[in-house]
């Protein structure tokens, strides 16, 4: 498997698969996005699983938004992921509407442009919402997960 890769643009933090990816590997891009001078807190988040080969069955992917979900004072309630099939599509739409009632709005995409497109339309979060430790926050979606 390749490496996962990060990178900031305009308060979205975009992670690229460029294989798979697992709980696991969430948690560490995070714990190492978190530590980076150019995060800030609220950011919204862009998965970019359009390179993806396997991509998470509907209960896999629901453990992934929990992570998130989790950690929604560090990276925003907002997150985007650009997919590559129908499937993938589907779950993750299935999923958002399962959410969306906690506060967290999850959005598939087949462009990344698109996706970026709407994080950028939404407003930012607030940067001065409570905020727990980050570290704090990743023991806790240790055992959320």
């Amino acid at each position: 498997m390749n490496e996962v890769a990060y990178r900031f643009e305009d308060r979205i933090l975009i992670v690229e698969y460029p294989d798979s990816y697992t709980v696991q590997n969430m948690r560490q891009v995070f714990a190492t996005a978190f530590s980076h001078p150019d995060f800030v807190p609220g950011v919204k988040v862009l998965i970019d699983a359009s390179q993806a080969e396997v991509f998470p069955s509907a209960d896999e992917m629901m453990e992934r938004v929990r992570l998130l979900i989790s950690l929604r004072y560090e990276v925003g309630q907002e997150c985007a992921v650009v997919v590559n099939n129908p499937n993938h599509y589907r779950i993750v739409q299935t999923i958002s509407s399962q959410i969306s009632k906690q506060g967290f709005y999850l959005r598939g995409f087949y462009d990344f442009n698109e996706a970026m497109n709407w994080l950028k339309s939404l407003s930012l979060s607030e940067p001065g919402m409570p905020c727990s430790p980050q570290l704090h926050s990743l023991n806790q979606a240790n055992q959320i997960c």
